[in-house]
């Protein structure tokens, strides 16, 4: 058993570190948040770090989470659910890299047509 939550652990990190580079590459302001499985993120609209839900419905873009960065990576043949979502042990890091391989190409897309910076 601690060794699926280690695994989960690992594997969670390694896809929220890399949604945090993929979108940092383009200049576009992202808080990639979550904790072993788990995974979201959020665009703010504001210069603060949010540190409560508060903040996030006070200072986070929830329409270019839910609608454009959702559709996008749909596109790309990854849903995600409220900008993140869950991690299995049936992903593999092929699974977790295609994910942020379609995050990258999202966050470059996002970029170029000027999404938020």
């Amino acid at each position: 058993e601690g060794e699926i939550y280690s695994y989960l652990d690992e594997k969670g990190e390694k896809l929220r570190q890399g949604l945090r580079e993929a979108f940092r590459k383009t200049g576009i302001r992202v808080e990639v948040y979550g904790i072993a499985s788990l995974c979201g993120l959020v665009f703010p609209s504001h210069t603060l770090k949010p540190r409560s839900p508060q903040d996030v419905l006070n200072y986070c873009d929830h329409k270019l989470v839910d609608v454009e960065y959702k559709i996008r990576m749909m596109n790309k043949g990854i849903f995600v659910m409220h900008g993140g979502g869950a991690l299995s042990v049936a992903h593999t890091d092929r699974e977790i890299d295609l994910i942020i391989q379609a995050a990258e190409e999202t966050a470059q897309d996002m970029a170029r047509e000027g999404s938020l910076r």
